[in-house]
């Protein structure tokens, strides 16, 4: 799936997940859950290593193609799975459910475990490997649907998380083409040290 093709297929995912509650809040401003969902996992050293370590990781699929449609089956896995984990606490919402989830360990865990991944030059089956990402994606889909702020469009969040989580894969593969390899494996061993580094805390 090329870079163009992705991106519209994720603006056209959010854009049809708003027709339907654009205005389930009157009064709220509609850039509040776009701009909110947007900056989310910007606000998670946890969000923003493990998704950077995404788009790092699939460079090693094509390491001189970032335009290659294996290239994006990755990104494109924890985007998919991030969006129906995020829809989850957000349906919850609406219906006014609680659902008593903690998932801060298993974000915490994916970002060790990535740059793990990311760090070790032995590769893990193509499956394996994207249904462990996919994994991780449905993780920080729930973290980001159970802390959407109060009164924020649902499907606006969504959007922007999806747009702001694309945003850090692409930097991630844009900067491993430019990089050696073994830049890339050491970007892998910082972020797993960061996240061992948090979880001492």
């Amino acid at each position: 799936m090329k870079v163009q093709s992705l991106i519209t297929l994720f603006v056209g995912a959010g854009i049809s997940l708003t027709s339907s509650s654009a205005f389930a809040h009157p009064g709220v401003p509609h850039s509040e859950g776009l701009l909110s969902g947007f900056a989310h996992p910007f606000t998670g050293i946890d969000h923003l290593l493990t998704m950077l370590a995404v788009g790092l990781l699939a460079s090693r699929i094509n390491p001189l193609a970032l335009n290659a449609p294996r290239s994006w089956r990755l990104p494109a896995s924890f985007m998919l799975s991030m969006a129906i984990g995020c829809m989850l606490p957000l349906a919850g919402h609406s219906l006014h459910l609680h659902l008593p989830l903690n998932v801060e360990p298993l974000v915490l865990a994916s970002m060790i475990i990535m740059g793990v991944l990311v760090a070790n030059p032995l590769r893990l089956p193509a499956t394996l490997l994207a249904s462990l990402v996919g994994f991780f994606g449905f993780c920080h889909g729930l973290a980001h649907g159970l802390e959407q702020p109060t009164g924020a469009n649902g499907g606006l969040f969504l959007m922007g998380a999806l747009l702001a989580t694309g945003l850090l894969h692409s930097s991630g593969l844009f900067v491993a083409s430019w990089v050696r390899q073994a830049l890339v494996r050491a970007a892998g061993a910082a972020i797993a040290a960061a996240g061992l580094l948090l979880a001492s805390v």
